[in-house]
C-alpha cells in the first residue's frame, strides 16, 4: 500500500511538473494558486500528515475518534470562519 502511495506521490510531482513547463512555454496563463494540480499535491501531503495526526491520538488517548474529531471540527471551523471574514473584506 505505501508502494502505491509513493508512485501516487511522484506522478503527482511529474504532473505538477509538467503543468508548470506547459504554461511556462506557451504562455498559458497561470489560473490562481488554486487550481487542480495545487489541489492534487496539497491532498497527497494534507492526509499523511492527517494519518499521522491520528495515530498519534491512538497512542495518547484511550478513545482517539472522539478527540481527533473534536480537534477536527474545531480546525473546520475555524477555516470556514475565517474564509467567510476574508470573503467580506
Amino acid at each position: 500500500m505505501m508502494t502505491g502511495f509513493f508512485v501516487g506521490f511522484i506522478a503527482t510531482f511529474v504532473c505538477l511538473a509538467y503543468n508548470v513547463v506547459y504554461r511556462d512555454t506557451t504562455g498559458f496563463p497561470l489560473s490562481a494558486f488554486i487550481n487542480v494540480s495545487s489541489i492534487i499535491f496539497l491532498v497527497n501531503i494534507l492526509f499523511p500528515v492527517i494519518g499521522i495526526i491520528y495515530y498519534s491520538f491512538i497512542t495518547s488517548f484511550k478513545r482517539a475518534d472522539i478527540p481527533f474529531m473534536i480537534l477536527f471540527l474545531f480546525l473546520t471551523a475555524f477555516f470556514v470562519a475565517d474564509g467567510i471574514s476574508a470573503s467580506h473584506e
